[in-house]
């Protein structure tokens, strides 16, 4: 425990060298940037919070690794399924509406986890797609559209988006730690009751702080869909800066689900792995790829960045696929690829 104090003592050093040696920022948005900063941190540390330690739990729970697939799976879909449905709702019903939502149905998925039900963690796992589907759009949208309204908001929403990427790697690794403090002293429930409280703040400063803003409020429900397909076959362009993406997430989701028990089995029967410890680096390596990205971004095309994240990622998950390494050697590749 006390290298695990090290180490965030050490990140948190480094953390504001790099912070403030970051292109200087305007102060155009003020405000507006902060309660975004604030509410997006709430909101994505109660999802941190969880987690280095879903998989243990389901692992207590003595479900069969069968199953704890088809709890992840169940979670992904339900982002299919319903996630982009109801994040489409915020153009039409308001994005502060849908930031509350997402606090609420994630708070409901967090009191589902502690019961050992598969039913119960089913529809913890339902709930969970819906809320991070919200997360990862409306948050962002109620952002973006309040700096619409000032002059170069271009510039300025790509300074607030890398500042939330950079703080968010930071909050992670707070939240891994308390995680694993948590886990350590009250047993593997206590980070979602953590999170459970995490996102009770979040709804609350979102509804004293953010202001509503709206997409367009006169379109029908129904036709969200269709008016989405008619962009895409307009401009191609859209397809093709979302299949790479989709693709890399894809890798991303399937090396959430095998990390854990991949790096215990190459330990050993019986042996330690340090997850929160290799969580932390994880996000570590995050907030250097923020920080590269910051500089790059004036010195080359986000083309000529993307092809090289896509050609470095590739590589560092290929060696272990295709060699026998070790614990050691199978995280170093994994922090590559965070980074």
């Amino acid at each position: 425990m006390s290298f695990y104090f090290a180490f965030l003592i050490l990140f948190v050093m480094v953390s504001f060298f790099l912070f403030f040696s970051r292109p200087h920022f305007g102060d155009q948005m003020g405000d507006k940037r902060k309660k975004f900063l604030i509410a997006y941190f709430l909101a994505a540390g109660a999802d941190w919070l969880q987690g280095p330690y879903i998989y243990a739990l389901y692992e207590t729970y003595g479900l069969p690794k069968s199953d704890i697939a088809l709890l992840f799976i169940s979670s992904y879909m339900s982002s299919i399924i319903f996630g982009t449905f109801i994040a489409s709702l915020a153009d039409k019903y308001g994005r502060k509406r849908l930031c509350v939502l997402y606090g609420l149905l994630y708070a409901c998925a967090c009191l589902a986890t502690l019961i050992n039900s598969f039913d119960a963690l089913l529809l913890g796992r339902v709930l969970t797609g819906i809320s991070t589907s919200i997360l990862h759009t409306t948050f962002e949208a109620w952002m973006v559209h309040e700096h619409l309204k000032q002059p170069n908001h271009y510039e300025s929403v790509g300074q607030t988006i890398s500042l939330a990427v950079f703080g968010n790697a930071i909050v992670a690794i707070l939240a891994g730690s308390l995680s694993s403090y948590a886990a350590q002293s009250y047993g593997f429930t206590a980070p979602f009751i953590t999170s459970f409280l995490a996102l009770l703040c979040c709804v609350y400063f979102v509804t004293v702080s953010f202001n509503e803003n709206y997409g367009d409020s006169e379109v029908k429900v129904q036709n969200i869909f269709i008016n989405a397909l008619s962009e895409i076959k307009k401009d191609q362009r859209l397809p093709l800066i979302g299949l790479p993406q989709s693709l890399f997430e894809a890798a991303m989701y399937t090396f959430v689900f095998m990390w854990t028990p991949l790096l215990q089995e190459n330990a050993g029967e019986g042996q330690d792995v340090p997850f929160t410890l290799i969580f932390m680096c994880f996000m570590f390596c995050q907030v250097i790829g923020s920080f590269l990205y910051l500089h790059l971004v004036r010195r080359t095309t986000a083309e000529n960045i993307a092809r090289w994240v896509y050609i470095i990622s590739s590589f560092s998950l290929f060696i272990p696929f295709f060699f026998q390494v070790t614990s050691f050697q199978l995280t170093r590749d994994y922090l590559i690829n965070q980074t």
